[in-house]
């Protein structure tokens, strides 16, 4: 199959005119190595377990902030990675959270978006509770779903996705995902941007009840990707694939800095070679989903039915993205994790804030998924053979690029 590109991006700029460049021709001044220096979340360390992780914010002295969304609370270690104390907790009341989205820095503080509730919490360096509010997010005319708060920005703005995507899952379109821009009350002050999501998600429904059914994440997208700083100072959005490429061949990659107000600062475009996905590969991606499928219950429909129908609806390229994860650190660096190589990721492109490549990073183990970067400092997640996930603080040794 044909890899299938599709890009939507509406913004108040255009990006006419932005010329690739060869991977294998970009300057760096520098080669940043990643060595470990911690652990937090083992299991021979009693008291820092860790559920699942979708963010970590480093301090300026080191503290390490951690996003645990199933709990619905914000874990903080020192430097040295012992328990400091918590912030937040399940609940309804002031500071507490149902569904806890995101979080980061908000001028002397930090912030926290609760998406089921619509509320944003302000807390000082401490963790105690400055105020929370939750903004009256104006709604589209064409609007199916309410708006949610999805991170804050400087500059009193909020990041405000529309949902538009969640119809994708009922009736089986492929929606873009729509995000705008608002003040601090909810008044629309920027139109913002669209994102493809037609390869991010399958669904296998029930003939009986086509809103149930079996639903997943696909495992081979190549829809953009979209990161905030940490002190919501920009936005960074990565298109993967720019352009119809087949294995052997180039794929595009752009990468657009968004300001608060809605204007682009910069986009940068990178010709990275295609890596053809090998049969073993690709049984190797799909056998565990498959068997997935077969012990799900909602679609109701035999193990043959599922298997069939999961063919149907599963993304199958031919060629990998090659951008795998995007990373934006408190410095403004932004990570790119390349692949440019079959049998492992190979490293990370680092770009300034003016998008000009600065330095290849490498020495994190596959499999690590890079959160912040601060301070001459590194933090990422991984998971273990049990797949139970903890935090590993890497420092970042600079050398060199040796004529790169």
């Amino acid at each position: 199959m044909i890899i299938c590109l599709r890009m939507m991006v509406l913004l108040t700029t255009s990006f006419v005119g932005c010329k690739p460049e060869s991977l294998d021709t970009v300057r760096h001044q520098q080669e940043w190595t990643l060595s470990e220096v911690n652990r937090i979340g083992t299991l021979d360390e009693p008291g820092t377990s860790l559920t699942r992780i979708t963010d970590a914010l480093l301090a300026a002295d080191g503290t390490l902030l951690v996003l645990q969304p199933v709990e619905n609370m914000i874990r903080v270690f020192t430097p040295d990675g012992a328990p400091r104390t918590i912030i937040g907790r399940r609940g309804g009341g002031p500071g507490e959270f149902t569904s806890l989205k995101s979080f980061g820095w908000h001028e002397d503080g930090l912030y926290a978006v609760d998406i089921s509730t619509g509320r944003i919490s302000l807390f000082d360096v401490s963790g105690k509770l400055i105020e929370d509010w939750s903004p009256s997010l104006q709604v589209p005319e064409d609007q199916t779903f309410p708006p949610v708060a999805w991170s804050m920005l400087s500059e009193g703005r909020i990041l405000v996705n529309a949902r538009q995507a969640m119809r994708a899952r009922v009736d089986g379109t492929g929606v873009p995902e729509r995000f705008f821009v608002t003040d601090l009350d909810g008044a629309v002050r920027s139109d913002g941007f669209e994102l493809s999501t037609i390869n991010s998600r399958f669904a296998i429904r029930n003939p009986n009840n086509p809103f149930t059914g079996y639903f997943d994440s696909q495992p081979l997208t190549d829809d953009p990707l979209l990161a905030t700083h940490p002190a919501g100072e920009f936005i960074v959005i990565v298109e993967r694939g720019v352009g119809g490429v087949e294995a052997g061949d180039s794929a595009g990659v752009r990468i657009h800095r968004i300001v608060p107000h809605g204007d682009t600062a910069w986009t940068r475009t990178l010709a990275v070679p295609a890596v053809a996905i090998s049969r073993a590969s690709r049984d190797s991606i799909v056998d565990p989903i498959i068997e997935r499928v077969r012990g799900a219950r909602g679609p109701g429909l035999n193990p043959a039915q599922l298997e069939a129908a999961l063919m149907e609806v599963l993304y199958q390229p031919d060629v990998y993205p090659p951008v795998e994860r995007v990373m934006v650190g408190y410095e403004g660096h932004v990570w790119l994790e390349m692949k440019t190589m079959e049998d492992r990721p190979s490293g990370w492109l680092v770009l300034d804030e003016q998008g000009r490549t600065v330095a290849r990073a490498s020495g994190a183990p596959d499999g690590t998924e890079l959160l912040d970067h601060r301070g001459g400092q590194a933090v990422g997640v991984m998971t273990d053979e049990l797949d139970v996930p903890y935090l590993v603080r890497f420092e970042i040794n600079i050398g060199d690029a040796g004529g790169g």
